[in-house]
C-alpha cells in the first residue's frame, strides 16, 4: 500500500453527468478496451458530495453542496436523460454522505452539518423519506455496501469540512439490519481510514483507496475486502493509482471500475482502474475527459453512470480569482480572528498546520467576506464560527455544466 502527503481545497462544484458503457456481455471479465465517453443531461445545479445510488432506471442524488450544503433530491431518468425533483431529503442540509439501493428504496447514510449519523430511506415510487435509527457512529467521507439484507457503512470521518480533512480517522464498520431497523458493530477496517469507496460483489465487500490521516494526511492505495461469512478482512491487490473521495464506484461482471477522485498529490485525477475480482489484478479503461472528485456513482444496464463532483485545486484553477503579493498573517484554525471581519483562507504558498491542508485565519478589511480581493495571496474564503471552521465558498467558484457519457468494450 501506498500514501502520500497532499494538500487540498476545492476550486470547482461542477454539474456533469457521464456514463461509462461497458459492452462485454457475459458475467465474466474482459479486459476494458479503449472506449469513449458521451454527454448527456448535467445535474440541474453544480453539486459535489451528493448521496447517490441507483432505482431500476432511475438515479437518485440527494442531499450535496452547491453553493451550500443542500437537502435537495435530485433524480436522473436514464431512459429519458431528464432530470426532475423528488420531495425534499429530510433536514439537516448536508452534504459528504454516501447511498445505497436495497429493494425498492434508497438509504442515505450520515453527512457534514449535524447529520453525521443520519440513515433516511427514500422511496422514489411513492417520493417519500423516512428516518430510521441513526448510525452508531456519526460520520461523513464513509463508503457503504449491501449483502442481502443487510447496510455496512465503513469508515469515514469526523462532520469535517471536505475529503480527508480529519485530524481523526475511522476504521468502525456498523451493520445495519433493514428488517429489524437496528444496528451493530462487526470487524474494523485493517487500516482506519476515510473517503474510500466500497461495493459488493458475490456476498464480499471490496473497499478502494481513501485518507489514512496519519502524518500531513495520506491518499493510499490500500484495497481491503470483507467476507461476512468469517467477519474477517482480507488484503487486495492495491490500486495503481492511490486516490480518494471516489464518493461512488461502478462494477461490470467482475470488473470494479474506481474512477476519479483525488490523488496523492491533491489534485482531481482522470484514472479509470479497473478491478479484475477473479483474478485479483488491475487493468485500465479509458480516462475520465473531466475528471473530478465527490461524484455520485451508478450501474445500471451494463453501463457506469458519473454525476456532478467537485473539482480540487490549489487556486490554479479556471474562474477562481488568485491573489498576488505577500504572505498574509496565519493562526491556526483554533485562533481565528474576531474583530475587523474574519474569514478562512487558502493560499499556494501558506505553510501546513497540523495534518491537513493549512485552513488559516486571516484578518480581511470588513466583516463582509466577499472583499477578500483585498488580502494579498488569498485563493479561497470560507467563514469562521467560533474556535471552528467550515468550507462555504463566499464566491468566485467555477461550475462545469458538461454531461459525458463513456462507453468501453
Amino acid at each position: 500500500m501506498g500514501g502520500v502527503n497532499w494538500a487540498r481545497s476545492w476550486a470547482f462544484a461542477v454539474a456533469v453527468g457521464c456514463v461509462l458503457a461497458v459492452s462485454a456481455a457475459s458475467t465474466a471479465f474482459a479486459k476494458p478496451k479503449a472506449g469513449t465517453w458521451t454527454s448527456l443531461a448535467p445535474v440541474p445545479a453544480p453539486t459535489e458530495g451528493m448521496s447517490t445510488a441507483n432505482q431500476g432506471n432511475l438515479i437518485v442524488a440527494a442531499y450535496g453542496f452547491s453553493e451550500g450544503d443542500t437537502n435537495t433530491t435530485r433524480i436522473y431518468n436514464i431512459a429519458a436523460d431528464s432530470w426532475s425533483f423528488g420531495s425534499p431529503a429530510p433536514p439537516p442540509a448536508s452534504s459528504e454522505g454516501i447511498a445505497v439501493s436495497h429493494g425498492n428504496s434508497i438509504y442515505a447514510l450520515g453527512g457534514r452539518g449535524g447529520a453525521g449519523n443520519d440513515n433516511n430511506r427514500y422511496t422514489p415510487s411513492s417520493d417519500t423519506w423516512t428516518v430510521l435509527t441513526p448510525m452508531l457512529t456519526p460520520r461523513d467521507g464513509l463508503g457503504a455496501a449491501v449483502i442481502g439484507n443487510s447496510i455496512y457503512a465503513i469508515g469515514g470521518r469526523p462532520e469535517t469540512f471536505g475529503p480527508c480533512s480529519g485530524f481523526i480517522v475511522f476504521p468502525t464498520v456498523e451493520r445495519f439490519d433493514i428488517a429489524t431497523n437496528t444496528w451493530s458493530t462487526v470487524a474494523p477496517l485493517p487500516t482506519a481510514r476515510s473517503d474510500i469507496g466500497a461495493i459488493e460483489h458475490g456476498g464480499k465487500i471490496y473497499v478502494f483507496g481513501g485518507c489514512t490521516g496519519s502524518g500531513s494526511g495520506t491518499v493510499t492505495n490500500e484495497v481491503d475486502i470483507y467476507d461476512r461469512t468469517t467477519d474477517t478482512w482480507t488484503e487486495g491487490a492495491p490500486m495503481p493509482t492511490a486516490r480518494a473521495a471516489f464518493y461512488g464506484i461502478g462494477i461490470k461482471g467482475d470488473g470494479i471500475y474506481v474512477m476519479g477522485g483525488i490523488d496523492a498529490s491533491g489534485a482531481q485525477s482522470p484514472a479509470n482502474e479497473v478491478y479484475n475480482i477473479a483474478q485479483n489484478s488491475w487493468s485500465t479503461a479509458t480516462p475520465m475527459p473531466d475528471p473530478r472528485a465527490e461524484m455520485g456513482v451508478a450501474s445500471h444496464g451494463g453501463r457506469i453512470y458519473t454525476v456532478g463532483g467537485g473539482h480540487p485545486g490549489f487556486g490554479a484553477s479556471a474562474g477562481t480569482w488568485s491573489g498576488r503579493g505577500t504572505r498574509p498573517p496565519c493562526r491556526a484554525p483554533s485562533e481565528p480572528h474576531v474583530d475587523g471581519g474574519a474569514g478562512l483562507a487558502s493560499g499556494p504558498s501558506f505553510p501546513s498546520i497540523g495534518r491537513s491542508t493549512l485552513f488559516c485565519s486571516v484578518k480581511l478589511p470588513s466583516a463582509d467576506l466577499r472583499d477578500h480581493r483585498a488580502c494579498p495571496g488569498v485563493t479561497r474564503v470560507g467563514s469562521v464560527a467560533g474556535v471552528g471552521f467550515d468550507d462555504d465558498l463566499v464566491e468566485d467558484v467555477a461550475r462545469d455544466p458538461r454531461a459525458v457519457r463513456g462507453d468501453f468494450a
